[in-house]
């Protein structure tokens, strides 16, 4: 009996702006011969939501892009005997989510398997401002010295403290402070 193999990354990682390249490649098992017809689909849904949508189909006689999507006039669809590439121009934020290939070998079967693509923004440079009124030195509670702040940046970037080359660590009640 015939076989459909899909094979796609689990996740893919680009920055904002940048292209997203996410290959699928499929193979086809206990068949004398491969299947002349093979129909491809790609489909998108938001990470964890049941309803997707298709954004491309092929077969052996045409290649459409779905109109009326996020996607209509972003993407490319290449393929050859061993696989297909979507090509996402100028990723946002938005994008982060499941893109599934589905592939149709008609009597070899039907496969598919999904890329998670996860979207980063570098944040800007952090602006880092001290506290212009000094330190008491009587206080026995944990006094603010400065605050930063990283703008932008996503996912929500983490910030580092140290003090003499050493990182602070968080405790429970204050921000930061020195072991």
């Amino acid at each position: 009996l015939g076989k459909v193999e899909v094979t796609m990354n689990d996740n893919l990682e680009v920055y904002l702006g940048d292209p997203a390249e996410i290959p699928c490649q499929y193979s086809f098992t206990g068949v004398d011969e491969e299947p002349s017809r093979v129909m491809i689909q790609w489909f998108v849904r938001a990470a964890g939501n049941g309803l997707r949508m298709r954004i491309f189909y092929s077969d052996v006689n045409q290649q459409i892009i779905d109109n009326n999507t996020d996607y209509s006039g972003r993407i490319e669809v290449t393929s050859d005997q061993r696989g297909t590439t979507l090509l996402i121009q100028n990723v946002q934020l938005s994008d982060e989510k499941e893109f599934f290939c589905q592939v149709n070998g008609l009597a070899a079967g039907n496969a598919e398997r999904k890329t998670h693509l996860r979207v980063f923004a570098p944040p800007e440079a952090p602006i880092i401002e001290a506290v212009p009124t000094g330190i008491s030195v009587t206080n026995t509670m944990p006094s603010k010295v400065a605050s930063c702040e990283a703008r932008n940046g996503f996912p929500k970037p983490n910030i580092t403290w140290y003090r003499n080359d050493e990182p602070l660590v968080p405790t429970a009640g204050r921000k930061y402070y020195p072991l």
